[in-house]
């Protein structure tokens, strides 16, 4: 297999050192995930994102900052949309975690999820990307990676009194006439820490590219229309700008609160508040779905998405202990999403919302002995979900009784689990790793009766015992603590995501005329993957090569089905296909992933990127492709950076995706991309940055400058056209 290139930012913009104590609680969790991979001896491959970084590409929304780093793949379905994809698996598969505590839960769909951007991109610390399969150190649903995010970390100084310091920062983009204001301040003294930080976001329609991609000389599926309501019905208007991805703005607004408390030198508290709640948020994708000639939808958007997060975190460091770091967190999740609809000259508006809360605990405990280094931990988290549906008749206002996405009685899904990480040092120049967890999950759905479908069973009930484990093993050419030279990994490791009530209880239409009912049958999804990572080290060049294989064994995929025998079912008026999800016997995924950085000069640095994965479904003696696979992607940017001012210049570019490498009818949407599949394309950005006195900075760039018009592969809206960005930041 070839070398790949993959890139980040150099840290030219890296993070400067102030006259304070910087110290978090949530740093010292975040270690213990870390502890065996963020240093040169890592052995499993994770890509970090710094706020520096973020900063500078003016990012609106944090899954907009993952794209970043080329191993992550980012699908939209409306502007407000941000899927990840990460070594070939998305959503439900890619496991996310804020703060240290886990995001996804019961209802995280196998399709694509928009979660992340409930996660204030202004208030970030870093983002770390945690490659292939990670369940042994975090769980259920870690297959193709983690992504970690860390918010805003609080502050001490060594004074009584306390300080103030805070920042403010407006930034506007007129590539959908967007402004995101930002206040963030910290009060500080050597025990008590307190942090807040507040955005609001006004995102306006989305303007497409113009002008044709050189690798696709025709328009993409542009919404020529938009529709109005009025007394005799739905009107279809036709849009003055074509660009104009009508019907795609929404508005959101973010809180945090952070209060730390150190107790003595070995103990700390840390309390961390979160608040995410959006307006509507239009799918663009459904409204842009035509049906006989016309419109399919008059109206489909996903109602206000609110986020709520309380956590509580106790740690300890003590040099003389037994266990050296010991920590403790206790947790609260409520999550609320709902699903409006309405077909083009109909009365009924449908209404479909899900209310999910999440009790969540953790502890875990290190020691450091010798050559050795030891984590054992433990986890639970207890879910629950109320599902609600209803059908308002526009005429009258009067509701009615829907069936409703997920079963509408109890629902609920726990799970826990033990875990062991270790890793020695053999030699100078050898270390290896190993680690294993046990845990076991039970699944809990009530079917009440109801009067639009009525299937065999009245309850659903699911059991599994779960176990992970890796090894590795690094070998460096000179020593480990040495900067010039070269290292080797290899890297194994099994992971599993145990079937949450999306995948067992779901009844949902994919598209038009194919609808998903439950299997209660389906089991756990396993995977077994392999790691060989080659890197080359010195002061002014790092380049880090991995390549992988993945053994995909009970992979759940959406497939044809029979409901009571038939393959077809009246659904909302419409005959529909049958699917259901279904473990296939196999499936398996390779890629290869590298980044290279060169410091040519002390102000300039040059950063390559690249990445690629293939995927397939074993099927008897042949196969099929498997969905969620990106195209081949990579990019070049180049930063210069002297004195107050830093200008940074990429060129992205993915290649294309035909159509014989679709899953049909599972999460690739073909209906949204041309005949042949989605075209190959590149974009050019240019940024730049310039430091004031007084802490003012002020941030300006054009991207896409070439206006060019283009969609991202699984997507259903148009990427961004040319877009002139500015923001303005005040530090004090």
């Amino acid at each position: 297999m070839g070398a790949f290139f993959g890139c980040s930012f150099a840290s030219l913009w890296g993070q400067q050192k102030t006259d304070t104590l910087q110290m978090s609680i949530q740093e010292v969790e975040i270690a213990t995930h870390q502890f065996l991979i963020r240093n040169t001896s890592s052995i499993q491959p994770m890509q970090t994102i710094g706020s520096k970084k973020i900063e500078m590409s003016m990012s609106a929304t944090t899954a907009d900052a993952l794209q970043l780093n080329t191993n992550a793949f980012i699908q939209k379905s409306q502007q407000g949309g941000g899927s990840i994809t990460l070594r070939g698996f998305e959503a439900s598969r890619v496991l996310l975690y804020i703060d240290g505590v886990r995001m996804n839960n019961l209802i995280y769909r196998s399709g694509h999820l928009q979660n992340i951007i409930t996660i204030d991109p202004f208030a970030l610390h870093e983002i770390n990307l945690h490659l292939g399969a990670s369940s042994n150190l975090f769980g259920s649903d870690a297959l193709g990676g983690v992504v970690s995010v860390t918010t805003l970390l609080p502050k001490f100084s060594n004074d009584v009194r306390f300080k103030w310091t805070g920042k403010i920062s407006t930034t506007f983009q007129s590539v959908n006439n967007s402004t995101q204001n930002h206040f963030q301040i910290s009060q500080f003294n050597r025990k008590w820490s307190f942090n807040t930080a507040v955005t609001w976001s006004d995102f306006g329609d989305l303007k497409s590219g113009k002008n044709f991609n050189p690798f696709y000389q025709q328009d993409y599926q542009l919404r020529p229309f938009s529709i109005v309501r009025t007394q005799s019905g739905d009107s279809i208007v036709p849009n003055a700008n074509p660009y104009l991805q009508s019907g795609s703005g929404y508005s959101q607004f973010d809180f945090i609160e952070k209060i730390a408390f150190r107790q003595n030198e070995h103990v700390s508290h840390q309390l961390n508040l979160q608040f995410s709640n959006s307006s509507n948020v239009p799918r663009y994708d459904r409204l842009s779905e035509v049906n006989r000639g016309g419109p399919r939808f008059a109206e489909w958007y996903y109602g206000p998405q609110v986020r709520s997060f309380i956590a509580y975190d106790r740690a300890r460091k003590n040099e003389s202990a037994y266990f050296q770091t010991t920590h403790v967190g206790l947790n609260f999740q409520h999550v609320e999403e709902s699903r409006f609809q309405r077909r083009f000259q109909s009365n009924n508006l449908d209404r479909r919302n899900e209310n999910v809360n999440v009790w969540g605990g953790k502890a875990w405990a290190e020691r450091k002995s010798g050559n050795q280094t030891t984590v054992v931990g433990g986890d639970v988290y207890l879910n629950f979900l109320e599902s609600t549906a209803d059908r308002t008749l526009l005429s009258t206002g009067n509701r009615i009784a829907l069936d409703t996405r997920y079963p509408n009685g109890k629902n609920s899904m726990h799970q826990a689990g033990i875990y062991v990480e270790s890793k020695y040092k053999w030699t100078p120049k050898a270390q290896t790793q190993w680690g294993g967890r046990l845990g076991y999950s039970m699944l809990s759905s009530q079917l009440n009766d109801s009067i639009f479908f009525k299937f065999p069973f009245s309850s659903i009930q699911q059991n599994n015992l779960t176990y992970s484990g890796n090894v590795g093993l690094a070998y460096f050419s000179k020593g480990i603590e040495e900067v010039n030279q070269w290292k080797t990994t290899l890297f194994s490791s099994t992971g599993f995501r145990t079937p949450n009530i999306d995948d067992l209880g779901k009844i949902f239409e994919t598209a038009k005329g194919n609808i998903i009912v439950p299997n209660e049958s389906i089991k756990p999804e396993k995977t077994w993957t392999t790691d060989l990572g080659i890197t080359k080290m010195s002061q002014q060049l790092v380049w880090e090569t991995h390549a992988y294989a993945t053994l995909f064994f009970d992979a759940i995929v959406t497939s044809p089905f029979q409901y009571q025998g038939k393959d077809s079912i009246v659904y909302d008026g419409e005959l529909s296909a049958v699917f259901a999800n279904q473990n296939q016997r196999r499936a398996f995924v390779l890629g290869g992933n590298s980044q290279l950085s060169w410091r040519i000069t002390p102000q300039i640095t040059w950063n390559l990127g690249a990445n690629y994965t293939r995927g397939r479904i074993l099927v008897g003696d042949s196969t099929t492709p498997l969905d969620h696979i990106p195209p081949f992607q990579w990019s070049s940017d180049l930063n210069y950076h002297v004195g107050k001012i830093a200008i940074w210049g990429q060129f992205y570019s993915q290649g294309k995706k035909d159509i014989r490498d679709y899953l049909l009818n599972g999460e690739d949407n073909e209906q949204y991309a041309p005949s042949g599949g989605m075209p190959a394309w590149m974009v050019v950005h240019l940024k730049c940055r310039v430091s004031f006195v007084k802490g003012f900075v002020l941030q300006g760039g054009i991207e896409n400058i070439f206006d060019t018009q283009y969609r991202v592969f699984a997507s259903g809206i148009n990427a961004p056209g040319r877009n002139f960005q500015i923001s303005l930041r005040k530090s004090f």
